[in-house]
């Protein structure tokens, strides 16, 4: 028996309510522990200090690297216990994401609809005794929330042991456009039909940039290992539903949009005075669009850990209804659009030239690509094991 367990049934037993206090006397006993509350943890802590050269006593126990305490060294920390908790009709008691929970409890009361929601969390559970009926206001909750939203507390189980899907990946930045080209120079012929300076063709507009990649979808957390005891389970409970399902693998960004290129720049115009003429510059090439970012992969659905109930020998196990769940891997992010092409530039003005052609106009850019597809997570999340034992 666990030393958690020996308190719980210290609890149980003597029908006390409120904290129990126990005095670590082993690294055995302390890693056990230090993992059930953040208190537990903060507690331990404390009274573990630092040892020389900056090395955690604690870490040290905890990894196994201390395998005694020093001596005369102990630990006292305390449990949280309570009397009675009761979950209205239609709440639902959630223990968040990581929260990592040990309780005793005399009494459960569940009222009518009223369930148990653990989210990858840990989670250990002693119940003296387990009663369902009719209750207008939730009590006793020392851990975790009250949930009263119907649209998230009308559920098929009473309790429901959870993975939490994984972050979706980032979708990739839109690339902006490539800058347009410069206008080319004007030609100029003086009075004296000199000629000061020809046209000269537009810039070239620039390409766009690519768009940026999007991020993997993260990988799924897992439903936690539970261990949930009713020592007795009163006469009003005809059947207990269980439900688990570990974490679904997160989707994969989008790809970012490639830029559209820039606009070639305009042939400058032709000049003419007297019997001098300069001909107009040529419009010049836009610029190409950029491609398309990448898709990001979708994570993986994760397996859940072990599920234990423990129920009294009077209580049939087929009392117990069962429902489990795989956890589905993230979708792939889609490719992120290409970048249109830049324009040609328009051919330079004839101006005042004569018997000449406008200037001709630039070739356009090419166009990006499409961003590749990222692809589908591969692994579906097996549920959890639940074990059901009977004592």
């Amino acid at each position: 028996m666990s030393t958690y367990d020996k308190i719980a049934q210290k609890l149980n037993n003597d029908g006390a309510s409120g904290a129990i206090t126990t005095r670590i006397s082993s690294p055995a006993e302390l890693r056990e522990l230090f993992h059930v509350t953040p208190e537990i943890s903060q507690i331990i802590r404390e009274a573990m200090p630092p040892q020389n050269q900056g090395v955690s006593l604690t870490r040290g126990i905890l990894s196994g690297q201390i395998d005694e305490l020093p001596e005369g060294m102990a630990a006292e920390v305390t449990l949280g216990a309570a009397d009675t908790v009761t979950v209205a009709d239609n709440a639902q008691w959630v223990i968040e994401k990581g929260a990592n929970v040990s309780l005793a409890i005399n009494t459960l009361q569940l009222g009518k609809g009223a369930s148990i929601k653990v989210e990858n969390s840990v989670f250990t559970l002693s119940v003296a005794k387990l009663v369902y009926g009719s209750y207008s206001g939730s009590s006793g909750i020392t851990n975790g929330s009250i949930e009263t939203d119907p649209t998230k507390t009308k559920v098929n189980y009473r309790i429901g042991i959870f993975g939490s899907t994984g972050e979706n990946g980032t979708d990739g930045a839109d690339k902006a456009a490539g800058a347009n080209g410069a206008a080319g120079r004007d030609a100029k012929v003086s009075g004296g039909s000199v000629i000061v300076n020809k046209a000269t063709d537009g810039a070239a507009g620039a390409n766009g940039d690519n768009g940026e990649n999007g991020q993997d979808g993260h990988d799924g957390y897992a439903s936690q290992t539970a261990i949930i005891t009713f020592k007795a389970i009163d006469p009003s409970v005809e059947s207990i539903a269980i439900s688990t399902q570990s974490g679904a693998g997160g989707n994969g960004g989008k790809g970012g949009k490639g830029g559209n290129g820039g606009n070639g720049g305009k042939g400058g115009k032709g000049d003419c005075f007297g019997c001098v003429t300069t001909d107009p510059a040529n419009g010049s090439k836009g610029g190409n669009g950029g491609n398309g970012g990448k898709g990001g992969n979708g994570g993986n659905g994760v397996p859940g850990e072990n599920i234990i109930i423990e129920l009294p020998a009077s209580f049939g196990k087929e009392r117990i209804i069962i429902s489990k769940s795989e956890a589905a891997p993230g979708s792939r992010g889609f490719g992120g659009a290409a970048g249109m092409a830049g324009a040609g530039g328009e051919g330079g003005d004839k101006g005042d030239a004569k018997r000449v052609d406008a200037g001709k106009h630039g070739e356009p850019g090419t166009a990006g690509t499409v961003g590749e597809d990222g692809a589908d997570g591969t692994n579906r999340g097996l549920p959890a094991n639940i074990s059901i034992r009977q004592k």
